[in-house]
């Protein structure tokens, strides 16, 4: 599978320096160029991104790359901000706990 190019806008990379897959099969892209993760499903289709150029929560400083555990946290290694940021994504299993009750 291949998916992704070149480009400045949210599904396309200019410098990804990590990737992982969620136990959904979620593909999450981390790019140090636009500071942010990009969400994809298994076929390659965005889902969402998250994040941006800065010092504060939810913002990264030249992300240098990820981890996502068997809990599916996702740990984003922030080089320039000198921290790991943890975070969660719930899309999917939100939306069907949420259509449950």
């Amino acid at each position: 599978m291949k998916f992704g190019q070149i480009g400045d806008i949210p599904g396309k990379f200019a410098r990804p320096k990590g990737i992982a897959v969620d136990s959904e099969g979620h593909i999450y892209v981390v790019d140090a160029a636009f500071n942010n993760v990009q969400i994809f499903n298994e076929k390659g289709r965005l889902l969402l991104f998250f994040g941006e150029m800065g010092v504060g929560p939810g913002k990264f400083w030249l992300p240098a790359g990820m981890y996502i555990d068997k809990n599916d946290k996702i740990y984003v290694a922030d080089q320039y901000n000198r921290r790991i940021d943890i975070f969660q994504y719930l899309g999917e299993k939100y939306r069907k706990s949420r259509q449950q009750k």
